[in-house]
């Protein structure tokens, strides 16, 4: 074993498996052939032929390669760090960069989102692995058959290509079957996993109340907006909530995150980017949007904390006894936005932070409320997350005058 073979063998903190060389391998690529169980080699000046030597022709075919414990980069290709972000986003392998000194920020920017930092200065090269981060976290979501067909599919689909592997994806289906497959996502069938959404909707699909008519309502069949379904149809939003109540209690993982079917995952995200969005002293992490009710097309909650559980509890009583003290029909509107705000203000020690809070001070539009719109794409998880509520589902994506903050990432471009 040589000196280079000694450094990458001290160095490198997954067991040698497979490795991808992007360039010629700094001259050692015999050494790597030797090190590794398969060496694939892309965008070379190299003509070899191996047993374990795998030319790839572009860098598309490198991203579902799951056993790359290690990257190893010439120092002239460099600007193909930000085409292999999908797979330093699921594999998390260590990246060796030829030459000494450490790259300028310029060059290594997706590095450090992915929460890379140079730690070793190896002579031939230097090391950049991920900083340890373990979340422990599962994001729940639901749809039924036409919500898969129309954008269900599509989200799942850019989950398990973009997020963690470690980080599983609850869906529960109502009467549809999913074709995804994959270790980290987990279906259910939405009925048979809460029989109390099920008695709910025995209870008050007939009626036409909690189904979005409110005109034989004495007091919101007065209100302008009373032709506005949604706001009544507390149906509708049942099977959103009995799922995350029925999540809650199975998945046990520290963090529960909702996320709305009709959510794209168009970027790369990784455990250490998701961790900032949870803040270690928070219980309740949400959109909020001043002078209207709360964006529930994504949310997360703690399940470790006391404060939490007596939310859930408290969240699926005003549901289960909908009519009593309290309960849904109780509120001034009954979808689940408007629920979730009405339930989380009656925990004043409930530890919650606002992802939308600095949306609070963009300038509003004639007619809009501060902070309204659509705050999932204006805050920090726009980099990673598109949201198609509404009418955005039949256009794949979210419209160009949404956007109230520059977004710089290529999935933004496309508006411009």
């Amino acid at each position: 074993m040589n000196k280079f073979q000694k450094r990458i063998s001290k160095n490198i903190r997954i067991h040698p498996n497979d490795c991808l060389v992007i360039g010629d391998g700094f001259g050692y690529i015999q050494e790597l052939l030797s090190m590794f169980n398969t060496v694939f080699l892309l965008d070379s000046t190299l003509e070899l032929k191996e047993k374990n030597l795998v030319q790839r022709k572009d860098y598309e075919s490198v991203f579902q390669l799951a056993n790359v414990s290690g990257i190893f980069i010439d120092l002239n290709k460099v600007e193909c760090i930000d085409y292999i972000s999908p797979l330093l986003s699921k594999v998390s392998p260590d990246v060796f960069i030829e030459g000494n000194d450490v790259l300028e920020r310029k060059y290594t920017k997706v590095l450090y989102q992915l929460g890379y930092r140079a730690v070793a200065q190896l002579g031939f090269m230097h090391q950049g692995p991920q900083e340890e981060c373990k979340m422990n976290v599962t994001v729940i979501t639901t749809f039924h058959k036409q919500g898969y067909d129309t954008y269900g599919k599509r989200m799942i689909e850019s989950f398990l290509k973009n997020w963690p592997s470690s980080i599983k994806l609850y869906v529960y289906a109502e009467d549809c079957t999913v074709t995804e497959s994959a270790p980290n996502l987990i279906v259910k069938d939405l009925h048979q996993s809460s029989p109390e959404l099920v008695a709910f909707k025995n209870k008050w699909n007939g009626v036409p109340k909690a189904n979005g008519d409110v005109s034989a309502d004495p007091i919101r069949s007065k209100r302008k907006d009373s032709g506005k379904g949604f706001k009544w149809h507390a149906v509708r939003f049942a099977h959103k909530v009995y799922s995350i109540f029925s999540c809650a209690k199975e998945c046990n993982t520290e963090w529960l995150m909702w996320m709305d079917a009709d959510t794209i995952c168009h970027s790369p995200i990784s455990e250490k980017q998701i961790s900032r969005f949870l803040p270690d002293k928070q219980e309740l992490c949400y959109l909020g949007r001043r002078g209207k009710y709360s964006e529930c097309g994504l949310y997360a909650m703690r399940l470790t904390s006391e404060n939490t559980i007596n939310f859930l509890k408290e969240f699926q009583r005003v549901y289960d006894d909908a009519e009593g003290n309290g309960g849904i029909f109780s509120m001034a509107e009954w979808h689940d936005s408007y629920v979730f705000d009405g339930v989380r203000t009656r925990f004043p020690n409930f530890k919650q932070h606002d992802w939308a809070a600095s949306l609070n001070d963009i300038r509003p539009r004639p007619g809009m409320s501060r902070g309204e719109g659509h705050p999932l794409i204006n805050c920090d998880w726009g980099a990673y997350l598109d949201h198609l509520k509404g009418g955005r589902k039949q256009l794949g994506q979210s419209k160009r005058d949404d956007l109230k903050v520059p977004r710089t990432e290529p999935y933004w471009q496309q508006f411009k």
